[in-house]
C-alpha cells in the first residue's frame, strides 16, 4: 500500500489505536489528523490521546514501560527532568507528557492525559476547526463547533489557552486562509 495516502495513515492509526486501547479503551486520535482527513488531506502526524489512570502514580518510567510492552520504542518529546511537558504543549492543563516515534513511516505521538480523553482533549482545542477525533469503529467525528466553523468558514478562539499572537494560532490561520478570523469568542 502507498504510504502517502489517507488510507495508509488510517491503517496505521487503526493498528496503533488497537494497541493503545488494550490499556485505555477510550483513547482517541484527535486534532490535526482527523481534521486533515476530513478535508481530504494527508496528516503530518497522528496524535493519540490516552488517559493514564492515577493508580499508576504518575511515575515517568511507567509510561515508557507501558509503551514498550505495547511494542513501541518511543522517546519522550522535548522534556527534561525539570520540564515533563514540552513548552509548546504546556497550555493544556490535562497533559502529562508526550512520546513520539516514527511508526511504519508515519510520525505518531502519544499524549498521556491526567483526565479522561473526552473531557481533557477535544473541548480543550482552541479552535472549532480542530475539534475532530477518530476511532476505528466510528470514523471521523466532529464537534458542533467544528461543523459551524466549516459551514461559515470561521476561525474563532474558543478558550483562553491561546492568544492572537500565539504561534499555534498563526499556524491554524495559515492552514485556512479563506476562513475569516474572529479571535476570541
Amino acid at each position: 500500500m502507498n504510504k502517502n495516502t489517507i488510507e495508509y495513515q488510517k491503517m496505521i492509526a487503526d493498528e496503533v489505536m488497537g494497541k493503545l486501547e488494550t490499556f485505555d479503551p477510550t483513547c482517541i486520535l484527535a486534532g490535526g489528523a482527523p481534521r486533515d482527513w476530513y478535508f481530504g488531506n494527508l496528516a503530518t502526524d497522528l496524535d493519540f490521546f490516552v488517559y493514564f489512570r492515577p493508580a499508576f502514580g504518575g511515575q515517568m518510567w511507567r509510561y515508557t514501560e507501558l509503551l514498550e510492552k505495547l511494542g513501541f520504542r518511543m522517546k519522550r518529546k522535548g522534556s527534561d527532568s525539570a520540564n515533563i511537558v514540552p513548552p509548546n504543549y504546556k497550555r493544556n492543563p490535562y497533559l502529562i507528557c508526550v512520546y513520539e516515534q516514527e511508526y511504519k513511516g508515519v510520525k505518531i505521538q502519544v499524549m498521556f492525559m491526567n483526565e479522561k480523553t473526552f473531557t481533557s482533549v477535544v473541548p480543550q482545542f482552541p479552535f472549532g476547526i480542530c475539534q475532530a477525533w477518530y476511532k476505528p469503529d466510528f470514523g471521523i467525528n466532529t464537534s458542533a463547533e467544528f461543523d459551524y466553523s466549516v459551514k461559515h468558514k470561521l476561525l474563532t478562539l474558543l478558550n483562553d489557552l491561546y492568544n492572537d499572537a500565539d504561534g499555534y494560532v498563526e499556524k491554524i490561520r495559515s492552514k485556512f486562509p479563506d476562513y475569516d478570523y474572529l479571535g476570541r469568542k
